[in-house]
């Protein structure tokens, strides 16, 4: 069966969620995050511990390292500009509009790193307080946007820096949110890589948690392991995506690819119905035109 695919634009990183409530006890466990707690209403972004820079640096490398992908390290240098992203969302109430100098806690800083950060934005009525990787895994199972997810699989990343804050924002629909940012260093030849020539999510093994019904299926050539540009020359116009589980095949949907740069600098990318957990499904995407060859890649999706 030949799925019909569309090459699609750069679109920028919507991510809206909504928080249960929870209890003032709950709350307090925002200090611990933080060497200097950020303040909204005062425009003081904060700076987050040591221990909580180290958990999160730990979680992504357990994303990176389930796809064969070098670890990364914590860019200290850069945690006040993620800090300072976060905080403009927070105090804004959104991620969607670019800054603008009228915006509350706006930094030239902040316009100038926009378009090289991903962001993501919780909201709720209610006190709320969630752990770093609720973000994390919101930028891995996003059904708008893969900004977030390409920049954490990135081959060429060697190191981020991260940004929470968590509080009352000065407008917007929301009485509390919980927002967080994420910053890219400098790209650099991955001289420790153990993987294949592809970078795909989800590939082997998935964890649930990693997974929902309506989320993008994604798939980048990574044909070029010393140059992250000259991995843009792949050609999906023709290509063809089969998922099965042995006996039947899976019904595809809105199958699309861009070249946005950001991660790997081509992408594919579809949605899945009726995948079931503890099931090996077999991917084949066949007809991918690489530097003037048709190739076929093949691999397995288990969610557990």
């Amino acid at each position: 069966m030949k799925t019909t695919i569309k090459k699609i634009g750069l679109i920028p990183l919507i991510l809206l969620l909504f928080l249960s409530s929870c209890t003032d006890s709950e709350l307090k466990k925002v200090e611990p995050l933080y060497d200097h707690v950020p303040d909204i209403a005062r425009c003081i972004e904060g700076s987050l511990s040591a221990q909580e820079k180290q958990k999160i640096i730990k979680h992504i490398n357990g994303l990176r390292a389930a796809h064969s992908l070098p670890a990364l390290a914590f860019h200290d240098a850069e945690a006040a500009r993620a800090q300072k992203i976060a905080l403009f969302v927070a105090a804004n109430g959104t991620v969607d509009a670019a800054p603008q100098s009228s915006d509350y806690c706006y930094k030239d800083e902040v316009s100038a790193s926009w378009n090289s950060s991903s962001r993501t934005f919780l909201g709720s009525h209610h006190n709320n307080w969630t752990a770093s990787d609720v973000h994390i895994t919101g930028w891995m199972t996003d059904s708008a946007n893969l900004s977030g997810r390409r920049r954490l699989l990135d081959p060429f990343l060697k190191d981020i820096a991260f940004g929470r804050v968590i509080g009352s924002p000065k407008k917007g629909d929301f009485k509390y949110v919980s927002t967080a940012a994420m910053t890219v260093g400098a790209d650099a030849a991955p001289t420790d890589y153990k993987g294949g020539d592809f970078v795909a999510f989800p590939h082997g093994t998935c964890e649930a948690q990693y997974f929902s019904p309506d989320m993008i299926l994604s798939f980048s050539v990574f044909n070029d392991k010393n140059s992250k540009a000259n991995n843009r020359h792949v050609d999906f116009s023709e290509t063809q995506i089969e998922i099965t589980d042995g006996t039947r095949e899976a019904e595809i949907t809105d199958a699309r690819y861009d070249y946005n740069p950001y991660g790997l600098p081509n992408n594919l990318q579809w949605k899945i119905a009726g995948i079931a957990r503890n099931v090996t499904y077999n991917v084949k995407i066949s007809k991918v035109r690489v530097a003037g060859q048709d190739k076929t890649y093949e691999y397995t999706i288990v969610i557990r």
